[in-house]
């Protein structure tokens, strides 16, 4: 396997579509039954250094995608259409899919992305993980609502097309349903200054993705999603034909904003796990919030994170968290909240002076500029 992988980074200099002159291919970030991503890296002259030094490319091969009767193209074309929203939480795709006829005659799909130094989410949440410090301690308040607001920007520029909450939202009969948000599939990008202490979080992944109706075309007989994938403890109500019947069932927006939910609750937690209520377990699973309704994040009414952090920020999770999908809040009502609780918790936190440890100090700070790609891939 290790040669094989090898022979694929040195592949590249016979693509028609690869990195640029001076890029080499550096290091397999990741393998799995879809496919493979590598690292490429400039080692050019330092005078004629592109903006952006380091990419990603993911390979998928058609075949795979065709046998479980998914979109093998969804997360390119996708992944082209958020680009153009310029957003930072969400991962930048350079210049369109690549189709390829591999070695073994099959049709190869080639994505080049940004490099995200910190790796993925998850790393926060293992003990031992060589970026955190051991022992670990409970995240800052402070710092889950700044990476809640990344994970909200992402969501509403899915939602809406833009992160401006005064801009009108882009106008679309359907809404991208990635179904997959999983601490894994958040990935820890550079810090900059509005991201001091941990990097920028950026929703990666759109190979499960759906493009499904907007959620008023919808109705109770048709709400429940027409595909079930990503990951199992972590799926939405709506998705997971395990789960106990919902009154209200959509899909959607809804949904990108229940997994966000979850994230934040593994955040608090410091742990992942089983979010699902299934078929007869529902009582003894779930507990009301007093404004009403079931969700699935009511621990966090316990004793030891009411100890840690605020009613707003653990109600807040709670709510995208519902059961209901109808009862959980809008993109861009979530982005606002979260905004003044980020807003209000930074504010607190100035004048108690939490700032003098903790973060990720390890990885890179750069500016927020939107580089172009490395000269777009040369084509040979």
């Amino acid at each position: 396997m290790a040669d094989q992988n090898a022979r694929w980074l040195l592949s590249s200099a016979n693509w028609k579509t690869a990195p640029p002159n001076g890029f080499k291919g550096k290091k397999i970030l990741g393998t799995g039954s879809y496919g493979i991503a590598g690292l490429w890296s400039y080692e050019g002259p330092a005078d004629q250094a592109p903006p952006v030094q380091h990419v990603v490319v993911k390979q998928c091969s058609k075949s795979e995608y065709s046998l479980i009767g998914t979109d093998p193209y969804i997360e390119g074309k996708l992944l082209e259409i958020l680009s153009k929203i310029q957003s930072k939480h969400i991962l930048r795709m350079y210049g369109s899919l690549v189709r390829a006829i591999g070695s073994d005659g099959q049709e190869d799909i080639r994505l080049f992305l940004e490099y995200c130094p910190g790796g993925d989410l998850s790393c926060l949440l293992e003990s031992g993980h060589d970026k955190i410090e051991a022992p670990r301690k409970a995240l800052l308040e402070i710092d889950i609502w700044a990476m809640f607001y990344c994970l909200a920007l992402g969501v509403a520029a899915i939602a809406r097309g833009t992160e401006d909450e005064n801009a009108p939202a882009w106008n679309s009969n359907t809404e991208i349903t990635h179904y997959d948000i999983k601490v894994d599939n958040i990935f820890l990008g550079y810090r900059d200054e509005d991201h001091p202490r941990y990097p920028i979080l950026k929703i990666a992944d759109f190979s499960t993705a759906v493009e499904e109706p907007r959620v008023s075309l919808q109705n109770d007989k048709t709400g429940y999603a027409r595909v079930i994938a990503g990951d199992l403890s972590i799926r939405p109500p709506e998705a997971d034909p395990e789960s106990a019947p919902l009154k209200n069932p959509r899909k959607g927006t809804t949904s990108n904003i229940y997994q966000i939910g979850c994230i934040v609750h593994c955040l608090i937690t410091l742990t992942t796990k089983d979010f699902r209520s299934k078929k007869g377990g529902l009582k003894g699973m779930l507990n009301s919030l007093k404004r009403g309704g079931e969700t699935q994040g009511a621990d966090l009414d316990k004793r030891e994170f009411k100890n840690l952090y605020s009613k707003t920020l653990r109600e807040l999770v709670m709510r995208c968290m519902m059961r209901e999908p109808l009862q959980r809040p809008g993109a861009l009502k979530l982005q606002i909240e979260v905004r003044k609780g980020f807003e209000a918790a930074t504010a607190a936190a100035k004048k108690s002076n939490v700032f003098k440890d903790g973060g990720l100090t390890s990885i890179p700070m750069v500016g927020t500029a939107w580089p172009e790609p490395p000269t777009l891939m040369k084509t040979i």
